[in-house]
């Protein structure tokens, strides 16, 4: 299993999307944003989705340097127009621009839409905490692979789910990021790329059976919503996702592929209380939960975030171990646009 350090896989993805006519700095943050992803342990949003952009680029669903344009405004509100540019950077303007309206207003919402896949919904969420803010994001998927319960074929995106908020370490912010669907749809390629099996209850294969092949998604099986036998309330999670984000978009045709759509709320702590307060008090919390007495062989109970963290710093010192079938797609996307490979990758 190939291991790279993130700078040297920073500057590989850097290179390849420069290659394809992005300007630099979308370039640098669309990088970022994936090598995060794979220091938080995330692979399933990491480089094993560059690919699939470079595909993306080619039909004409992804439009590098797009320029976004405001459509809308009022003094807490924003509907944002990615015009096709990656998810990644309208992601974070659109975070950006609900910290600033909740800044001047308390409360501060972006509605994004006509964006590729957002990546690791979670990136904003740390976003919004580092600005002092609570934070809630949607993100109405691009895929129709998720079943309705009870359903044998996908209709749904995988729709996650983002609830921010700071802690008194700013490095620590408590990020619940969740897919309302039993696995992500990233998971499951990593899987696919990786050869190995999924978790039993996950996926349907085309015929609607149980299986934990991860190739029968792309063959027209579907992922299952979250909840096993209570199913209902990952699928009803799922369709609030939906008349949050994808209903609010203008044009949007929601039995359709036509991208992401994404809402993002920042909401202004010291309308409220000190935020140093709120933040002590909430860490304080967290402490407490931690401490709860363990069931008979679980060695420690983790807060969303933390487990981020302690896999940055892991992979930050030892590098990023990507599994084979990634290595082999980032090789062929080296060929496909004549950039210098990543040592031991072989000759574009």
């Amino acid at each position: 299993m190939p291991v790279v350090q993130s700078s040297d896989l920073n500057d590989f993805i850097v290179r390849m999307f420069l290659a394809v006519g992005s300007p630099e700095h979308d370039a640098r943050e669309l990088a970022a944003h994936l090598v995060d992803s794979n220091l938080a342990g995330h692979d399933s949003h990491g480089v094993i989705r560059a690919p699939q952009y470079l595909g993306q680029i080619e039909t004409g669903l992804i439009v590098p340097g797009a320029t976004s344009e405001v459509v809308r405004e009022t003094e807490t509100t924003t509907l944002l127009r990615g015009n096709w540019n990656y998810g990644q950077v309208v992601g974070r303007e659109a975070m950006d621009l609900a910290i600033e309206k909740a800044r001047a207003g308390g409360i501060g919402i972006t509605v994004a839409w006509e964006i590729s896949h957002t990546g690791r919904m979670g990136i904003y969420g740390e976003q919004a905490a580092r600005a002092g803010m609570l934070a809630i994001a949607v993100v109405q998927g691009q895929g129709r692979s998720v079943a309705p319960f009870g359903g044998a074929t996908g209709r749904l995106g995988t729709n996650p789910i983002v609830v921010a908020a700071p802690t008194p370490d700013p490095e620590q912010p408590f990020v619940l990021d969740m897919a309302t669907s039993v696995t992500a749809g990233g998971k499951v390629k990593v899987a696919d790329a990786a050869g190995y099996q999924l978790p039993p209850d996950s996926v349907l294969d085309a015929e609607g059976r149980p299986t934990r092949d991860p190739s029968a998604i792309e063959a027209g099986g579907a992922i299952l919503p979250l909840g096993g036998p209570a199913g209902h309330k990952g699928f009803g999670l799922s369709l609030a996702v939906t008349a949050l984000a994808g209903a609010l978009a203008p044009q949007a045709r929601l039995g359709k592929h036509t991208g992401s759509a994404t809402t993002m709320i920042a909401v202004d702590i010291e309308r409220f209380r000190e935020p140093t307060e709120y933040a002590s008090v909430f860490g304080a919390f967290l402490d407490y939960v931690r401490e709860t007495p363990r069931q008979e062989g679980v060695e420690e109970i983790v807060a969303p975030g933390e487990l981020e963290r302690r896999n940055r710093e892991r992979r930050r010192r030892d590098g990023i171990d990507l599994d084979d079938g990634t290595w082999q797609r980032l090789a062929d996307a080296a060929v496909q646009t004549g950039i210098e490979p990543l040592p031991g990758m072989g000759g574009a």
